[in-house]
């Protein structure tokens, strides 16, 4: 009888809350050990670089290959007369507003495209076009001239200069359309990514060899940059037109 009584008043009692409570406790305990390892491996140091997500954004701006690659703030600023050095003016050669000999006042883009450079541009911008204008006028006065060409009737002053300033007019407007196909700030991702790449191998070379793509600095560049760069440099935003970006 004693032994019923005390099953009775026990049975009373349960389990279930206690194994819940442990239930709960395990659960708050796998949810602290995810949120712990989500942190470290947020600050987690990179492999290559050794250096923390937080630290990129103050270490990034000051190596040498940020420097080297393409900065939309530098394409699209542009430095007035007398403030930029004269190291820069080297390195971009013609660019701005300039007087072009026999054309006029024609802008020039800072950066180019398609690997044309200070020689480049001092051939394309102040030599050929001039010589185009000159040409037909210095050819119709040549000692050898055709049959064909000393038979045309002579012109007066008046109509030689017409034909000097529609000449002009010419040129500058070809000169104009060349500036806008080779600014770099009218370049695709693709061609973005080209230029980059050409910077990259000038910029970490050999001085006794300046362009060699396969040295190993050069390709640790290249690894770096094609893994965690090429999406956020080749600034396809800009261009929600432009189908070649990614």
């Amino acid at each position: 009888m004693l032994v019923a009584k005390v099953l009775n008043r026990a049975a009373g009692f349960h389990t279930a809350a206690v194994l819940r409570s442990g239930l709960a406790s395990k659960k708050r305990n796998i949810k602290h050990t995810e949120e712990r390892l989500v942190a470290q491996e947020a600050n987690r140091p990179s492999v290559i670089l050794g250096t923390r997500p937080q630290e990129e954004a103050k270490l990034w701006p000051e190596c040498a290959l940020a420097k080297c690659l393409v900065n939309a703030q530098v394409l699209n600023g542009w430095s007035k007369a007398g403030e930029e050095t004269k190291e820069e003016t080297k390195k971009w050669g013609l660019h701005g507003e300039i007087d072009v000999p026999d054309i006029g006042t024609v802008t020039i883009p800072k950066a180019t495209n398609y690997g044309v450079g200070s020689v480049e541009k001092q051939l394309f911008i102040n030599e050929l076009p001039a010589h185009n204008v000159r040409l037909p006028f210095e050819a119709r006065g040549s000692p050898f001239t055709s049959v064909f060409d000393s038979q045309l009737p002579e012109l007066s002053p008046t109509e030689l200069d017409n034909r000097w300033k529609d000449a002009q007019k010419k040129e500058a407007a070809k000169l104009e359309a060349f500036a806008k196909v080779i600014d770099l700030r009218n370049a695709n991702a693709k061609g973005i990514a080209y230029e980059n790449r050409r910077r990259i191998i000038l910029e970490f070379s050999d001085p006794k060899n300046p362009y060699d793509p396969g040295r190993a600095e050069v390709q640790g560049q290249f690894l770096y940059f094609t893994s965690h760069l090429f999406v956020t440099l080749s600034l396809p935003s800009s261009c929600p037109f432009d189908i070649q970006n990614p």
